[in-house]
């Protein structure tokens, strides 16, 4: 429902109107089918009346008619209005802003002043429907005036400028309740909004607030209230959630069907946390709901008291707006049809205290706020009136309410923010029954956001009654908090505030609740059995009568057994290079035996021993440290004896075992024997269509050959995807370190909308702001979104990056390269990705003015022996035996028309840099399918069954190397490793298009070795030899320092001349340095060289001027002039303790001198002449310390004297 006002001249009936009147638009949702006209109300279509809405089209009348009686504010004007009903419907409100704006009745029959028919719209009372009002009425520039709508994204004054409201926007609401929930100790809660502006906006500021405050959410969700089926899963999530406490960022109509669902199903015991939307309503608190949402708290407006409302809204409204109301008897078919009104006239005997909508406080503002407004424009003067020739334009009140600033009489102040929004001032209201078992909302707290940070919020807790009816504040907290001695593990995939409590290890403590960390004890401390404190480590000792000392002592028995002293550098170096030489003589004779036959050959079982020596020592490290007290000393012995017994078992074990129990074996012939090679055969009992889909017993696999995208490195949503490519986490920092190589720090970005281009270009720009470079715009399109690609292009142009990377899929950069070419747009250096880099569609007479000279990454050209001539040859006549046929008179042949003309297609087929990811992906499927068949030269064994998952475990276990001499396997995320040639394209002295080879990145080379680029063989955009250079500011040289511009990116900045006595002796300086107080800078600012020493000569003319001085001071005053050596630290307090003392006893004597009369008191005199000496000696310091050479201790310093001096004269 809203509402609009209108003005004319004065009230005079002679004047051209005989009832001139300000017609403004005032509005809010309504539940009624009510239209309100003025001056009789006139009622059509009612179907249904809210009494909330009712009140707030009573205030606004009532304020309207108080301010039509104010002498002083609009005196020789008058306000009206019209009320239109939206039925709280986002389609019905545009009809009635619409019945608004194209009213052409009311434009003819009020506008007869020359006045626009409309100069103010106040409403509507929800934040969905006020955005449509206020796009609407906004190109009109005609003020609306919210009195409930708080979103928000309604303080954005771009997009609606001529938008105002006298209530608080959500952005303090959403930040209070998180400070509420901060103050009460919940972390963790549940969240339900309303799936409209308002909710979204407001809980998207509560959520951000409530995770600064160290909150944690369990769930986030919503609904609208045309949705039952999202309502219904609204409250089984609230129903299953853990968490006590649920904030409801929810509208009035939304919460009515949520509050039904939770009475209906009984659930009961949770804290609901409000806003002002719904918190403080009537309608809502009812003995059915009480018991699903008593205890409730929340913020809510303040209750105001309007002097004369409650009289109005009871009696005066409806004896001048209803005059049926209070008659009898029949009607003439002259008068009204009171029929009409039925539905609200029952309204009339409805006595609920009007105080407690509290929104008809900020109705009564909006409308002040109008006529405030008119009263400026009009230049409305007391007895004199308003001035009836001024043409008031809806723009003009629009400034003049950004100036409104007054009182009501209720005492508020009232003015708008810049962003045209109320400041917040809200009440903390708690449900509570009486005992009589009435309802109230109790105010137990407020929120002032007028007030210091410390001072806004306040709450009593002790007046509160909780969910349930409880008097203890209920909990609500995802883990309870972890006692001393124990320390917080975050669970795994869930918010911080969820952890377990984990005991400390031996020998560390936890002595605070909550504690993040364990503490390690000193080396002579352990920690007690509660784990917080540390107490001294009891002396213990491995004693010969314990089992574990006589099992050692046993075992030892058998081994090499060295004891050397406690401490004995020697005997410790001498041991551990022993050690040390057996090691390295038993891998060299490992290595010189690795060619013998297997049967001389023991490199194997040396090399297995060895490892399981390593093992037990690197074991050892970490059980040794652990260990406590004597056990320590149990650990070092055994992993003595189990390396020597590793040893002696490994090598010697297999020897003894052929001696004993294959004595067949133990002959000269059998070690003379060769051993026969074996040819592995695969997949006897498999097939591998042309479709490279492998099936064995109908099962199907999946390896992928190009798909790159990060996102698929997920093994939890990707359990048993395979790629023979690498992840893009690896090009993405490729790309990066490829822009720094080059010296290039001012780059632009352009990505495909997908998740193969977000992803991409996510990793290149963490990489680039890790390697100091700056992206000037990143942008991105989809391939249907031709107008996202005008404004990418357009970007380009307008950009000063010279250098732009394109993270794009092959069908993106198509388009964007055709729109590059049609707009000419020339001399900008591409970097690309292996999806478009080498595409031979791509580079063309007619795109190679525009694209020659790009750069990037692409697969690496392998040659595959054979498929060149099978492509040529016999796949043709394997696959289209047909191919030598006339196709026209074969119907089969026919339609394969389109694949054989591709039998000519003589291109180079290593450029299809895809095809050797194809090849190894077979081989893949191939290698895993021969492990789980188990295949040997006889064959695959054909009983066996093989499911999916042991094809996935059997894929990440192949390790092989293809005839091409690629090694194949898969990483942890079943990803290939990263392997890439750099190219360039360029033109061939014939003229056709190459992509010559210009680098690499390897990412199985040491990190300082994968990266490897000659720039010498690159040809750069626009044909260039010579690299361009892309970068935001020209380097700084030396003798300047950079400053970043404000506002800009850090590779943004000005070179700033180092001042004086300072240098900068590097390019790109962020720092001038201070020379040493002997030296001072050059005039370049570079280097710091020796202070020249300047004396103060006789001969110069300010010498001769303050010598003149001198001797006329000493002859009038007879001046005593102190000379002392240069750096004597006596002289200088003798001197300054002289002055110092002359001051003192002259205020001294001041003071006693200060009730003499006038003409013997001369202490004005000597008070005034002491402040002139005090600053005179005060600016002494700045000017000694910033003049230069000789003028420093003389000039400034002899002035100084002759200042103070005379003044005292």
């Amino acid at each position: 429902m809203f509402s609009q006002i209108e003005h004319a001249g004065s009230t005079n009936p002679a004047s051209a109107c005989l009832t001139p009147k300000l017609m403004t638009q005032v509005s809010w949702p309504s539940d009624s089918g009510m239209s309100l006209s003025h001056p009789r109300t006139q009622l059509r279509d009612m179907q249904l009346v809210s009494v909330r809405d009712f009140r707030l089209a009573q205030v606004m009348i009532f304020a309207v008619e108080e301010i039509n009686r104010n002498e002083n504010l609009l005196p020789n004007v008058s306000l009206g209005y019209r009320i239109y009903d939206s039925c709280s419907s986002r389609l019905s409100s545009m009809s009635a802003i619409m019945a608004v704006m194209n009213n052409q009745e009311f434009a003819a029959e009020q506008k007869c002043n020359g006045q626009s028919p409309i100069h103010a719209i106040i409403g509507e009372t929800e934040s969905a429907t006020t955005i449509i009002l206020s796009r609407t009425t906004g190109p009109f520039k005609i003020p609306v005036i919210s009195h409930s709508s708080a979103c928000e994204c309604l303080s954005n004054r771009k997009n609606y400028p001529s938008f105002f409201r006298t209530i608080s926007s959500d952005y303090y609401q959403g930040r209070a309740l998180a400070l509420l929930v901060k103050h009460l100790g919940w972390t963790w809660v549940g969240a339900v909004n309303s799936d409209n502006d308002y909710g979204n906006n407001g809980m998207d500021i509560f959520l951000n607030a409530a995770k600064k405050e160290g909150i944690c959410i369990e769930y986030s969700v919503k609904f609208y209230r045309t949705e039952p089926e999202k309502l219904i899963k609204v409250v089984n999530t609230m129903k299953r959630g853990t968490a006590k406490v649920i904030v409801a960022f929810v509208s009035f109509i939304e919460m009515g069907f949520l509050i039904d669902q939770l009475s209906i199903r009984n659930i009961t015991g949770l804290q609901m946390i409000g806003v002002f939307g719904w918190i403080a309503s009537q309608n809502l608190i009812t003995p059915n709901t009480f018991h699903v949402m008593g205890g409730s708290l929340g913020f809510s407006l303040r209750k105001i008291y309007i002097d004369g409302f409650p009289d109005y809204a009871y009696k005066a409204f409806w004896d001048t707006a209803f005059p049926c109301s209070h008659r009898d008897g029949d009607y003439s078919q002259n008068e009204i049809n009171c029929s009409t009104y039925e539905d609200i006239l029952v309204l009339r005997n409805y006595n609920e205290e009007v105080a407690e909508h509290r929104y008809v406080s900020n109705v009564y503002k909006a409308v002040y706020a109008v006529a405030y407004a008119l009263h400026s424009l009009l230049e409305c003067k007391g007895q004199e009136g308003c001035e009836k020739t001024v043409t008031i334009q809806p723009h003009q009140v629009v400034e003049a309410l950004k100036k409104v600033n007054f009182t009501v009489k209720f005492g508020e102040r009232v003015w708008f923010d810049s962003t045209g929004a109320a400041i917040a001032n809200y009440e903390v209201v708690n449900w509570q029954q009486d005992s009589d078992g009435s309802f109230q909302f109790k105010a137990v707290g407020y929120y002032d956001a007028s007030l210091p940070p410390d001072q806004r919020f306040v709450l009593n807790t002790e007046n509160i009654i909780w969910a349930g009816g409880q008097l203890q504040k209920p909990k609500s907290v995802c883990s309870e908090s972890c006692p001393p001695g124990t320390r917080k593990a975050v669970q795994k995939g869930r918010p911080v505030c969820c952890y377990d409590c984990i005991p400390c290890a031996d020998g560390e403590i936890s002595n605070e609740t909550d504690s993040n960390n364990c503490m390690q004890c000193p080396g002579e401390f352990w920690s007690n059995a509660e784990k917080n404190k540390c107490v001294l480590k009891a002396v213990e000792f491995l004693s010969f009568t314990e089992v574990m000392g006589i099992v050692l002592v046993f075992f030892s028995l058998f081994g090499i057994i060295l004891e050397c002293s406690l401490g004995s550098t020697v005997g410790f170096w001498a041991v551990l290079g022993y050690i040390g030489l057996l090691a390295l003589l038993c891998f060299i004779l490992a290595f010189l035996a690795r060619t013998l036959p297997d049967n001389f050959n023991e490199a194997k079982f040396i090399t297995f021993s060895m490892l399981i020596f390593c093992a037990v020592w690197i074991t050892f490290i970490p059980s040794y440290v652990s260990s406590p007290g004597k056990f320590s000393v149990a650990v070092e012995i055994f992993a003595i004896l189990a390396s020597s017994f590793g040893l002696l078992f490994c090598i010697f074990a297999p020897k003894c075992y052929i001696i004993l129990f294959k004595p067949e074996q133990n002959t000269k012939q059998h070690l003379m024997g060769k051993t026969q090679s074996k040819r592995i055969t695969f997949l006897q009992n498999c097939q591998i269509d042309e479709c490279f889909t492998v099936s064995c017993d109908n099962l199907t696999f999946q390896i992928s050959h190009s798909s790159a995208c990060e996102c698929l490195s997920n093994r939890k949503d990707y359990p048993s995807f395979f790629r023979t490519i690498s992840s893009d986490y690896h090009q993405g920092r490729a790309l990066a370190l490829l822009v720094k190589h080059l010296g290039w720090t001012w780059v632009g970005a352009v990505n495909s909308d997908t998740d193969y281009g977000n992803n991409g270009m996510a990793i290149f720009l963490n990489a680039a702001e890790k390697e100091g470079i700056c992206v000037e715009y990143s942008v991105k399109f989809y391939r249907t979104d031709y107008e996202k690609l005008q404004k990418v292009v357009k970007t380009m142009k307008q950009s000063t990056a010279k250098v732009v990377v394109g993270f794009l899929a092959f069908f993106e950069m198509s388009l964007l390269v055709e729109q590059l070419s049609i707009q000419n747009v020339t001399g900008i250096q591409l970097i690309g990705v292996v999806g478009w880099t080498t595409s031979k569609n791509l580079i063309t007479p007619s795109t190679f003015h525009v694209m020659g000279g790009s750069l990037g990454f692409a697969l690496r050209k392998i040659h595959m022996e054979g498929f060149s001539d099978y492509i040529n040859k016999y796949f043709w006549k394997t696959a289209f035996a047909c191919s030598e046929r006339d196709l026209s008179q074969d119907l089969y042949c026919s339609r394969n028309q389109d694949l054989i003309v591709l039998k000519n297609y003589t291109e180079d087929v290593s450029e299809q840099r895809f095809s050797s990811n194809v090849y190894k992906a077979v081989y893949a499927v191939a290698f895993a399918l021969h492990s789980l068949l188990k295949c040997k030269e006889q064959g695959c064994a054909k009983a066996l069954k093989i499911h999916p998952q042991q094809v996935v475990e059997a894929l990440k276990k192949v390790n092989f190397t293809v005839k091409f001499g690629d090694h194949v396997w898969f990483d942890s995320t079943g990803a290939a490793i990263a392997n890439y040639e750099v190219v360039n394209w360029q033109r061939h002295s014939s003229g056709s298009f190459q992509f010559k080879a210009v680098g690499y990145y390897d990412a199985s080379l040491p990190p300082d070795q994968r990266f490897m680029i000659n720039t010498e063989d690159i040809i750069w955009a626009g044909g260039q030899l010579e690299k361009p250079r892309s970068v935001c500011t020209e380097s700084c040289p030396p003798g300047t320092r950079k400053a970043v511009q404000k506002g800009r990116p850090v590779c943004c900045y000005d070179c700033i001349p180092c001042a004086d006595g300072e240098i900068s002796n590097e390019t790109d300086s962020n720092n001038c340095m201070q020379c040493p107080w002997e030296y001072w800078s050059n005039a370049e600012k570079n280097k710091c060289v020796l202070k020249a020493v300047e004396f103060l000569s006789f001969t110069e003319m300010m010498s001769i001027v303050l010598i003149f001085f001198s001797l006329f001071g000493v002859g009038t005053t007879a001046k005593i002039i102190l000379e002392c050596s240069l750096g004597s630290t006596v002289g200088f307090w003798a001197v300054l303790g002289y002055i110092g003392l002359l001051a003192l006893m002259c205020f001294i004597l001041a003071f006693l001198a200060r009730t003499l009369p006038d003409n013997f008191n001369e202490a004005k005199f000597i008070t005034f002449s002491m402040l002139i000496f005090c600053a005179v000696w005060i600016t002494f310091i700045p000017a000694y310390v910033s003049s230069p050479g000789k003028f420093t201790p003389l000039y400034v310093t002899i002035i100084e004297i002759f200042l103070h001096s005379y003044i005292l004269k």
